[in-house]
């Protein structure tokens, strides 16, 4: 079902398709000395770079790894901000379709819902309550499995 309606979201966007250019190729070097990108993964960073040059909004990707996280967020908008580049978000395919469209896997949901009771539970509480409870409950689990 998502993956649907990722490919139609996909094939209603507006694509404008940029020239690879020696520029794009030392953008792209800056990366990896300021070891934003691990040398043997240069071209991970060429989205970035041509994102940065071409005046682009978004770099959409699935790496987790070495693009879609908070070091690199923060260490582009550091690079683009000295060398006097426009700042670039760098998302999932996710953050582009419309959250009625995303339907939660059922674990998110109960995660999601224990937290909520969670809250309900304690938001009343003191600070010095809250962690008196929560020590009390480590105990309690240290006794349970022999821990303590």
């Amino acid at each position: 079902m998502l993956r649907g309606k990722t490919t139609e979201f996909i094939r209603n966007l507006q694509v404008e398709v940029v020239p690879y250019s020696k520029e794009v190729d030392e953008i792209a070097t800056e990366f990896v000395e300021d070891e934003l990108v691990p040398i043997n993964c240069i071209d991970e960073g060429l989205p970035l770079a041509t994102a940065l040059l071409y005046d682009l909004d978004f770099v959409v990707s699935w790496n987790h790894k070495l693009l879609v996280n908070i070091r690199t967020k923060r260490a582009t908008r550091i690079l683009a901000a000295r060398e006097g580049f426009k700042d670039i978000e760098i998302i999932t395919p996710y953050e582009l379709i419309p959250a009625d469209d995303i339907e939660e896997p059922k674990a998110m949901r109960e995660i999601h819902e224990i937290r909520a009771r969670h809250y309900e539970e304690t938001k009343n509480l003191t600070r010095k309550e809250y962690i008196k409870g929560v020590r009390e409950n480590v105990r309690e689990f240290l006794n349970k499995y022999g821990l303590e």
